[in-house]
């Protein structure tokens, strides 16, 4: 069953997690996990999957993206810093 469904603090969570990604990361979840773009996409706006391992194996590989686009962005900040001075 769907425990995730009714309670508060996941919604909280996907819609946290959701505030957080990058452009484009919908296309990139879908080709890491196989679900399909339209599915991510109503995911995030509310409806939830088939089961709870799906919605949490795809917040799992939700937060992976935003860390590693986190870094990313550090790490063109450092270039765009070393190169000024």
């Amino acid at each position: 069953m769907r425990k995730i469904q009714n309670n508060r603090a996941w919604q909280k969570l996907i819609a946290d997690v959701h505030a957080e990604l990058p452009t484009g990361a919908i296309t990139e979840l879908s080709k890491r996990t196989g679900i399909r773009h339209q599915t991510i996409s109503r995911f995030f706006s509310g409806k939830l999957l088939k089961t709870d391992e799906q919605m949490i194996m795809l917040l799992k590989e939700a937060r992976k993206l935003i860390k590693e686009s986190a870094m990313v962005y550090k790490e063109i900040l450092k270039e765009i810093e070393n190169e000024t001075h």
